[in-house]
């Protein structure tokens, strides 16, 4: 599944930023960018979720800081 099919750069960024809000919340995964999911206790039962959710949107911590800053970029509304 393509999300948006051209490559971001300052032309189109406020259609791949639309893009890319709109499939994360229809996926319920937009508070892990937001920072409004919070990480469970590793004894909880919910954390194995979490765990799994988290993983599919930020491969390593090099990728989440990258897509923070693209989507909180002059956004006073993620702020």
């Amino acid at each position: 599944m393509i999300l948006f099919p051209k490559v971001l750069d300052e032309t189109n960024y406020v259609m791949w930023k639309r893009s890319m809000l709109i499939s994360l919340s229809a996926k319920n995964k937009l508070g892990f960018i937001k920072g409004t999911v919070i990480t469970p206790n590793e004894k909880d039962p919910k954390y194995f979720l979490w765990q799994h959710c988290n993983a599919m949107i930020f491969k390593n911590d090099s990728l989440k800081v990258i897509f923070l800053i693209i989507i909180k970029l002059n956004d006073p509304l993620l702020n």
